[in-house]
């Protein structure tokens, strides 16, 4: 399975970090403190769906996957909502143009927000 990284970034600046499985095109929830917790979580398969814990907050999710691309969420400190998980599918229309109004829509921009790139490159200098 193919996958990349997920930063999420809430109003406060804090960035967490959880695991975008590209296979299946989505996020998984659960967020972690460090790339390194996440990425060890996904290798031993604790990455997981978890339940949503605290307030929810408005983010932005910068997937680093493919070419990149990054949208605006709904998450607590602990996992973003589920409803943001499919961002790729989130307003996709069956074929005769309609477009489920359960779903969530989100508006998914292609590359890379200047605070991810700033994320990154702090920690290529931090060792």
């Amino acid at each position: 399975m193919s996958s990349g990284i997920a930063l999420v970034r809430f109003g406060d600046g804090t960035v967490k970090v959880g695991n975008y499985h590209g296979t299946s095109d989505l996020l998984v929830p659960r967020l972690f403190d460090t790339a390194m917790e996440a990425t060890d979580a996904y290798f031993e398969g604790r990455d997981g769906w978890s339940d949503p814990e605290g307030d929810v907050e408005d983010v932005v999710v910068y997937v680093d996957y493919g070419d990149s691309f990054w949208f605006e969420a709904k998450a607590t400190r602990t996992s973003v909502l589920p409803e943001y998980c499919d961002p790729l599918d989130a307003n996709s229309e069956d074929q005769m143009g309609r477009r489920d109004p359960s779903r969530v829509l989100v508006e998914v921009h292609d590359g890379e927000p200047d605070w991810a790139t700033e994320w990154f490159r702090r920690r290529l200098t931090m060792g």
